[in-house]
């Protein structure tokens, strides 16, 4: 599991909307026996580069995604797991985060291969095992 964050590079200067993000896997949780793969991860608004300019951006759980591609299957988090959960919907300003565990049901069969987080805009991602 790579644990180093993701950064996306700084807006072009005419680019209004964008906001880069600074997004982390700090940890992996061993599947649990009836099938549950749960990561500690965090989503931050950078607090220094971008246009927030007062703005509120939106981190949500249902941007995350466990990928097998042996299988084909994407995995959409479920709404529990270990606390604390990553939240489901908000809106933060620069400098804030979102932080939490996001876990996935997972078949008997399925081998996770990458664990990504896509908003409207970016896309990070990491080969887990």
């Amino acid at each position: 599991v790579a644990s180093e964050s993701m950064f996306t590079p700084a807006p072009p200067s005419d680019d209004v909307e964008a906001l880069p993000l600074i997004v982390t896997l700090a940890e992996s949780v061993p599947r649990t026996a009836d099938g549950i793969l749960s990561f500690r991860v965090s989503v931050c608004v950078n607090g220094t580069v971008g246009s927030a300019a007062g703005g509120r951006v939106p981190i949500l759980r249902n941007f995350w995604t466990l990928v097998s591609r042996s299988t084909n299957e994407l995995l959409a988090p479920m709404d529990s797991g270990p606390e604390p959960v990553f939240p489901s919907e908000w809106y933060y300003l620069k400098g804030q985060c979102a932080s939490g565990y996001i876990s996935f049901k997972a078949s008997a069969g399925f081998v996770p291969q990458f664990l990504a987080y896509q908003d409207n805009r970016f896309q990070w991602s990491w080969r887990v095992t």
